[in-house]
């Protein structure tokens, strides 16, 4: 490990190279610690791409004075490593920096303090479900007699071997990627048509009051039966409550309901959530009856309506005959699929429905044609029985 590694500045790497011969000659030395009442200590400092661990002892001294770097070590997360949630890498560094040293700083009588900055650790103090990765951590953590201590990053400061300006190296993954091409995106703006319903509204209102000026005296005599009563703000314009009163014309009546029920935004909504929709603005004598009929009629509303009582074909049971015969009226039916044997495949059978339910089984082939049933029935049936007078099938032939 050269100059050009650890960072531009020759004294650092003066100090590196003090430190690392230092460990390297008085080992033991500088993780025990004065007279055992110090505990071991080591710091962790783990950055978005890379992690750091400073072990410290007390300078030597008669009283402990501040601890100074014995060893160091510094380790780049792998990629997928730096998309650990931020305890996870926590974590991580604490147990790599226990392995580096952990010749030294296993099963010591007294603990090992732990310095970090991050009090994100504090996330494992409360009980969760972990990952079989952390669950791995727990047994080998169990060695160790340690102790974690936060310290703020302003009193925990990593020395300047951890910061490296060349030690992150080039990352490619994901670097100056295009999303959106150009392709994706329309040269013109679309246009866009937005529906306007309040002219419908106000054509419609428009139909109404005109025809209110033609049915005024049909009006009138209404009113008393009804309570309507004249809109102050308009002139010879009649309400019921609120609501604008239709006069007796169907054509226009259907328009009111169309605009409430057959509109894209309506959904055909069912007699009552109609009325609900229609009656705050609009209101002729029988409505509901009205508005009944009309959404009966309706073919998308029949179409898209659930038959909650279906209607079931009849059943018509074979009835049979007094005193008939054996085979004078008979059902046949085949048996087919079955694997081959003799050189047929499947099963004619023939049932007598009327006298004795007895049935005959005649093999034959699943090709056979209405001359092949006839040819068998003339053999294993006429000679016995006779003609039969009735034949009841599903015409599989």
């Amino acid at each position: 490990m050269g100059p050009g590694t650890i960072g531009s500045s020759g004294k650092a790497y003066q100090a590196y190279y003090q430190c690392t011969s230092t460990c390297q000659t008085r080992r033991h030395s500088t993780i025990r610690t004065r007279g055992g009442r110090v505990p071991n200590r080591y710091g962790s400092n783990p950055l978005s791409t890379r992690q750091t661990k400073l072990v410290k002892r007390p300078d030597g001294t008669e009283k402990p004075g501040p601890c100074r770097p014995v060893g160091f070590h510094s380790q780049k997360f792998t990629t997928t490593e730096q998309n650990y949630p931020i305890y996870n890498r926590e974590f991580l560094a604490i147990m790599r920096g226990l392995r580096q040293w952990s010749y030294l700083l296993k099963g010591t009588e007294i603990p090992v303090l732990v310095f970090t900055d991050h009090a994100n650790l504090r996330y494992y103090h409360d009980p969760w479900k972990i990952g079989p990765r952390v669950a791995g951590y727990l047994p080998e953590r169990e060695q160790y007699n340690m102790l974690l201590e936060y310290k703020p990053r302003a009193t925990n400061r990593a020395d300047g071997l951890s910061h490296c300006p060349d030690y992150e190296g080039d990352n490619p993954d994901n670097k100056d990627v295009l999303v959106w091409t150009d392709e994706y995106f329309c040269e013109q703006h679309t246009a866009i048509r937005v529906f306007n319903s309040d002219s419908i509204d106000d054509e419609l209102d428009t139909r109404v009051f005109q025809a209110q000026k033609e049915h005024q005296l049909e009006l009138k005599q209404m009113a008393t039966a009804h309570n309507l009563t004249l809109d102050p703000e308009y002139k010879n314009t009649w309400r019921h409550g609120t609501a604008l009163v239709v006069v007796a014309d169907n054509a226009l009546r259907r328009g009111v309901i169309t605009l409430c029920h057959n509109h894209k935004a309506s959904g055909h909504p069912g007699i009552t959530k109609t009325l609900q929709l229609i009656s705050p603005y609009y209101w002729w004598p029988n409505m509901k009856a009205f508005i009944m009929e009309y959404i009966r009629g309706c073919a998308t509303c029949q179409m898209s309506k659930v038959n909650t009582n279906p209607s079931h074909l009849p059943l018509f049971p074979i009835t049979p005959a007094e005193n008939a015969l054996p085979f004078k009226t008979i059902a046949m039916d085949f048996i087919t699929k079955l694997p081959p044997s003799g050189g047929h495949d499947t099963i004619l059978t023939i049932t007598d429905t009327d006298c004795s339910k007895a049935s005959i089984f005649i093999p034959c082939k699943e090709a056979i044609d209405l001359e092949g049933v006839a040819q068998l029935l003339l053999i294993h049936m006429v000679p016995h029985y006779g003609v039969p007078k009735k034949i009841i099938s599903d015409r599989d032939t």
